[in-house]
């Protein structure tokens, strides 16, 4: 980028600098270096100082008297997390002050937005001479300054990661780290031994949306709201593999809370469905612990899931009459329908969240 110091064009390349490598281009001897400001106050610079570098800054040297962080005429409002909200009096502050403007996360990591370039983290102890054309962000903390940038924890937190780092992905179950902000659909099922012929790709953004990753799709890693991504069968096998693919929020969810009380059944003629043994209902009924039961449609979870059955049949101990039940056969069993429908909202409601219904619905009957 080309800059001018005293008047004369020099080259330095873009992004966080070091206020030294300002000193030894400019040979000013004990003269101090000071950033030129249209509003009439320059604002001096010592060596051990940092600011971003954008192309067309002006520098004079000379000397002065004056405090190394004057007030200024008019405050400074830099880029920060996406918004300009926040005025500085001084153009100087510490990477911790800044870093602590941050309300959700104030001991998370400070980043530089270098625009075509890697973005360069600010540490505590730094002091950044700020500029109205900067723009900081903050992701979530981690251990250390080395571990990759997680892209889960970013993505819930709706945080663009840093470009050009390190960055750890998370497929399926298991987390793995890359090297690049860019990687294709074909390479990130490469990382769990899988291939298109047999397993499709989607990534899954913040707030339950799901996107189809083609074999040459390149995913920029450094877009906001990538929280994970997820393997998916494209047919359904013979014999004793699983009939059909859930969901790893619907997998985590099922081992978290039913155990080995769940299991995945289906039918000859492609009808798909999942049982719960013992399942826990409310005070209220006369069967306690019931088996229940949801049909999986094929396109799962683009396709709705709709009702719920049980077996044995609910009965209310008070002899009240439930109301939209009816009797059905599925799996070799006759089961106790209950006709409870919702709008389904595809990318973000789940088997996970169709189960949270069934209990609220239970409970509702009861209450």
């Amino acid at each position: 980028m080309n800059i001018q110091i005293n008047g004369q064009e020099q080259q330095v390349r873009a992004g966080l600098v070091s206020v030294a490598t300002l000193y030894e281009i400019a040979d000013c001897g004990e003269n101090r270096i000071f950033l030129d400001r249209e509003d009439g106050i320059d604002i001096p610079l010592l060596p051990e100082e940092y600011l971003l570098i954008h192309g067309g800054e002006k520098f004079v040297t000379g000397e002065s008297s004056m405090e190394s962080n004057p007030r200024l005429r008019n405050g400074l409002q830099p880029e920060f997390n996406g918004s300009r909200d926040f005025e500085l009096p001084t153009a100087k502050i510490s990477g911790k002050v800044l870093k602590e403007r941050d309300d959700k996360f104030p001991g998370g990591r400070l980043f530089a937005d270098i625009e075509g370039g890697v973005d360069a983290e600010i540490l505590d102890d730094m002091i950044i001479v700020v500029q109205n054309e900067d723009s900081y962000f903050v992701i979530p903390p981690a251990d250390n300054v080395d571990d990759p940038i997680d892209l889960e924890q970013c993505g819930k937190h709706k945080r663009r990661p840093p470009r050009g780092r390190k960055y750890r992905i998370r497929i399926d179950s298991e987390k793995y780290t890359v090297d690049s902000a860019e990687i294709t659909g074909a390479d990130i099922l490469a990382l769990v031994g899988k291939s298109y012929n047999e397993w499709s790709l989607n990534q899954k953004l913040c707030g339950g949306k799901r996107e189809r990753i083609e074999p040459g799709t390149t995913v920029d890693l450094a877009r906001p709201g990538i929280e994970r991504f997820e393997t998916v069968r494209r047919q359904a096998q013979q014999g004793d593999v699983d009939p059909y693919e859930l969901l790893p929020e619907d997998t985590e969810y099922l081992e978290a809370n039913y155990s080995s009380k769940w299991k995945k059944i289906t039918e000859g003629n492609g009808k798909h469905g999942l049982l719960i043994k013992e399942f826990p209902v409310p005070d209220g009924y006369t069967m306690a612990q019931p088996t229940l039961m949801v049909l999986i449609p094929s396109g799962y979870p683009g396709s709705a899931l709709d009702m719920f059955y049980f077996d044995p049949p609910l009965h209310k101990s008070n002899g009240a009459t439930i109301n939209a039940l009816a009797s059905e056969d599925h799996f070799g069993r006759t089961w106790q329908r209950w006709s409870r429908h919702y709008e389904w909202k595809p990318g973000e409601d789940s088997l996970l969240k169709h189960i949270e219904h069934i209990r609220n619905e239970i409970e509702n009957e009861v209450r």
